[in-house]
């Protein structure tokens, strides 16, 4: 485990871990922490039994022409059986419900380790570099693959995808950008299962007793925000804030910042992969935007919350708006459907919409035994197909699957409208379709984590008061530029 991910660690200590449980063929850890709000519940479930397979050989006797032949039948070859580790979140709940349908259809077995977050991470760490070969197929979070890949640790799938793609996995079905994230120095890892991009949340009851419509800018968000400031003085609203996003000086609110960026025309990096910070005025001209609205609009602390605090002060009627990502939309308790509306498509300043990526998708362990290869990849593919997509993506699933056809169909968005939240399930699929490949803006190599994380201290610290953008600029600047000179790439 790298000190990034000792760090990671150790600020999560506020998870609630529950004891690991051991099932038959599956280890069920507690929920993780991760992008987006997970359901509490965790199930344990018990993998099918190990099979069993007697092979004989046959053999008879054939008489031909009155001179007896002995032909010999050799025996069937059992289909190899896997074993799979991922940390647990709302779409291992799609997984398990459709894993039966796959093992019907392949004849193909899987057990199952599941942990929380850093302990999956650990232990597929320690059994990569370790070449032990305990798990065929894990679970491979975008931000980690370019460490994963460069380091061998898992095999490349472009030939699979050429040669042996099932008839049932249609490729050009799947989100544009989860594709290109699970790219690394032009070969595929990967399919992509779900998709977090941006969304914009507001309180539609009160935007439309004010009069205000949606906002289509940042320019237009911002103008809101300071007439409800306004309002607040004058003794309305007073208990509510009027925006809120990820402040806090963890790796996984990078995105939140640096896809804000992005709308400005920022890139994190050069042609030569050098930090632009102090070049692009892009970048601090997106940054003095995004101080100030959460310092001046956010609640108290905000320089200290994520998602976890995000959620339910919007969903306890706290907040006027927050930006996150769009899976948020299908998890609020308390606020009814009619009182929240959505943008998927904020633009910035530089013509581009604000972005906030995260993907992930089942890897091929590198030490995978050449017999087990084609069953990790039919597993793969039955993860990103049509089938397996439109069963998730359901009510009581996770909405923002990367197929589109599966998210698009009628069936699904029926489901939804009958929960009373198509105008968010709409607004979620495009926000699918308007994200971009976010090795445009987010860094694309193997000290992702390090680089991330030591950013966002910087920008928290400056919507804590404790610097201004100018130095923050500057100290993230010259940290990320040291991170990549002792990685060697200059």
């Amino acid at each position: 485990m790298t000190g990034a991910e000792s760090k990671k660690v150790d600020r999560r200590s506020f998870l609630k871990y529950a004891a690991t449980v051991v099932a038959t063929g599956v280890v069920v850890g507690a929920a993780t922490y991760y992008a987006a709000p997970r359901p509490k519940e965790v199930t344990t479930v018990t993998a099918p039994g190990a099979a069993t397979t007697v092979e004989r050989t046959v053999t008879k006797t054939v008489t031909a022409a009155g001179t007896p032949t002995t032909v010999t039948t050799p025996p069937t070859k059992p289909l190899p059986r896997l074993r799979a580790i991922r940390y647990d979140e709302c779409q291992w709940g799609g997984e398990k419900k459709t894993y039966p349908a796959f093992e019907e259809k392949t004849g193909i077995k899987i057990d199952f380790d599941i942990f929380d977050e850093p302990t999956c991470r650990e232990k597929m760490v320690m059994d990569f570099s370790s070449h032990t070969g305990i798990y065929d197929t894990s679970i491979i979070q975008y931000w980690f693959l370019p460490e994963f890949a460069e380091a061998g640790y898992i095999m490349p799938i472009d030939e699979l995808l050429e040669t042996k793609s099932a008839e049932w996995l249609k490729v050009e079905d799947l989100a544009p950008a989860g594709m290109k994230a699970l790219r690394y120095k032009g070969h595929q890892y990967t399919l992509p299962t779900y998709l977090n991009s941006h969304l914009l949340y507001v309180r539609k009851d009160i935007f439309e007793e004010e009069g205000w419509k949606v906002p289509n800018t940042i320019e237009e968000l911002h103008a809101i925000l300071d007439e409800f400031e306004e309002l607040k003085k004058k003794g309305k609203y007073e208990d509510i804030y009027g925006f809120a996003a990820r402040g806090r000086r963890d790796f996984d609110c990078f995105n939140a910042f640096a896809g804000f960026a992005w709308s400005y025309g920022a890139r994190l990096f050069d042609e030569n992969l050098k930090p632009t910070l102090l070049k692009d005025p892009a970048w601090k001209e997106a940054l003095e935007t995004w101080v100030h609205l959460l310092s001046k609009h956010g609640p108290p602390g905000i320089s200290n919350w994520s998602w976890p605090e995000i959620i339910p002060a919007f969903d306890g009627g706290k907040l006027l708006s927050f930006s996150d990502v769009n899976d948020i939309g299908a998890y609020f308790e308390k606020i009814p459907p009619e009182k929240v509306d959505y943008q998927p498509c904020l633009k910035g300043p530089g013509g581009e919409y604000v972005q906030w990526f995260f993907t992930e998708g089942w890897g091929i362990n590198k030490d995978i035994k050449p017999e087990k290869i084609d069953a990790a990849w039919m597993w793969i593919q039955w993860t990103a197909c049509y089938e397996m997509q439109k069963e998730c993506a359901k009510p009581g699933g996770n909405p923002i699957q990367c197929n589109l056809k599966a998210i698009k169909s009628p069936e699904v968005i029926e489901a939804w409208k009958a929960q009373g939240l198509e105008r968010y399930f709409k607004a979620a699929i495009k926000s699918i379709e308007t994200a971009v490949d976010p090795l445009l803006y987010s860094p694309g190599v193997p000290q992702w984590v390090e680089i991330a994380e030591t950013f966002a201290t910087e920008v928290s610290a400056a919507i804590a008061g404790a610097q201004d953008v100018d130095t923050l600029l500057k100290n993230a600047n010259e940290k990320i530029y040291r991170i990549m000179e002792k990685a060697g790439y200059y």
